[in-house]
Parts: structure tokens; sequence; C-alpha cells
């Protein structure tokens, strides 16, 4: 859920340097909640290449707010 996707993207976001895959489609109970900190993890982790959010619970415009990360 929502704590455990903030508490992963606080860990990556610090101390990352060899995961290059991270999935956590599927789970209805991420959502925007978590957008804040998984767009700051998706702009500072240089080593992830594929992040899989599909089918989580993102509004549009938390969606928006991760690809707009993704693509940078």
């Amino acid at each position: 859920g929502n704590n455990g996707a903030n508490s992963l993207s606080d860990i990556l976001n610090l101390n990352n340097g060899t995961l290059k895959v991270l999935e956590l489609r599927g789970n209805a109970e991420i959502d925007d909640e978590c957008v804040d900190k998984l767009t700051q993890m998706i702009k500072n982790n240089q080593s992830l290449k594929e992040l899989d959010l599909s089918d989580c619970n993102f509004s549009e415009d938390g969606d928006k707010e991760l690809h707009v990360a993704a693509k940078l």
C-alpha cells in the first residue's frame, strides 16, 4: 500500500545503485498519496530503468505527474 511505497521510495531515493527494474503493478492500495515521493525517487534515481505502476489507483493528475517525472 501507500506506506510501503513511500518507504520504498525513500530508500531508493537515497541508496540505490543497482536496482534496474521495479514492478509495483496491480496494487490498488497505491494511490496519489505516493505521487510526490515516487516522482522524487524517479528524478533522483540513476540506476532504475523500468518502473511498472500500471493498474495502481492513481488519478489522472497523479498519473500525469509520474509520466512527466519519468521523461526527465
